[in-house]
């Protein structure tokens, strides 16, 4: 009896567990393809969902439009910033959906060696 109702439990406990993965999706999130030129990927954003991307940087900001595709993922270019240096700087992108989606990324400076005069 004892045994039974154990593996009732675990069964319950497996069920609850799939049913929270079920209820959850996967959240919005941003890549970066290249730095230079900036080339962003977008992923799991919803179906056909307008997006604005922005890119800031210390002195320049870039802005974007496009349209997730049907699977939520998108691809956009932002050209060139010059202004950016790996080695003092930090690149943010930021994206957001006309659905509410919103995702970022951004990097850290890097620590470069500094040269002695």
């Amino acid at each position: 009896m004892l045994v039974v109702f154990a593996a009732a439990a675990a069964g319950l406990v497996v069920f609850d567990g799939a049913a929270i993965r079920a209820t959850t999706s996967a959240r919005p999130a941003l890549r970066f393809v290249r730095i230079d030129p900036l080339i962003v990927r977008g992923l799991d954003f919803r179906s056909n969902e307008q997006v604005t991307v922005t890119a800031r940087v210390r002195r320049a900001t870039r802005t974007a439009d496009v349209t997730a595709n049907a699977a939520g993922t998108f691809r956009v270019r932002l050209g060139r910033v010059r202004s950016y240096d790996p080695c003092a700087f930090t690149l943010s992108i930021q994206a957001r959906g006309s659905l509410g989606s919103q995702a970022s990324i951004r990097t850290l400076p890097r620590l470069c060696p500094v040269r002695q005069p």
